[in-house]
């Protein structure tokens, strides 16, 4: 998997507007609340929780150089699968359109580890795709896994969250060259 590559040199980009999980979950978090937003590329949803007045942890693989403007984000550039992350912190987390580059094994210890860095009642936000050229690996050079919505039920249960809220998405990819795709957003929350 090349992320460097996908980003810089084939034009994966995404569109700057926030996602509709962020949008779904900052209603429901506390105001100034600590963000955690894994997979966060470029910074949209970063930008949009740090607009709303809330303290935004960003990670992602690659390091896109994105400027900030906002003392309330503190962007990092590591694995978000590896990333230690501190305990009870957060009171949110968002993965937009990440799960889909992680293994159903590295998935559910990312989400063993998100479990242990939020607080208790804190809400996590996935949206993932589940039907999409992008996922049968013939439109960037990175590996790609093609999740259902049952086995993230499945795994979100095993880690003691509770699905709040599911609905499934059909649209127009965020992602260039991907066109319409199926997905799912999920709101849980941390029993």
């Amino acid at each position: 998997m090349s992320w460097e590559n996908a980003w810089k040199n084939e034009g994966f980009d995404i569109k700057k507007e926030p996602s509709q999980i962020a949008l779904l979950i900052e209603p429901q978090i506390p105001r100034n609340a600590h963000v955690l937003d894994l997979g966060c590329g470029q910074g949209r949803n970063a930008f949009f929780f740090a607009e709303k007045g809330h303290a935004v942890d960003a990670v992602d693989i690659v390091d896109l150089g994105v400027g900030n403007d906002f003392p309330t984000i503190t962007f990092h550039h590591d694995n978000v699968v590896e990333k230690e992350y501190p305990s009870e912190f957060y009171d949110a987390c968002i993965m937009a359109r990440l799960i889909q580059y992680i293994s159903p094994s590295e998935l559910n210890l990312l989400f063993q580890k998100v479990y242990g860095a939020l607080k208790p009642g804190a809400q996590l936000g996935v949206s993932f795709t589940t039907n999409s050229p992008i996922l049968l690996g013939k439109l960037y050079s990175v590996t790609t896994h093609m999740h259902s919505f049952s086995e993230i039920e499945t795994l979100l249960s095993s880690n003691s969250f509770r699905i709040i809220s599911h609905q499934k998405t059909i649209g127009q990819s965020d992602i260039p060259k991907v066109g319409i795709v199926d997905g799912f957003d999920v709101r849980a929350k941390k029993e």
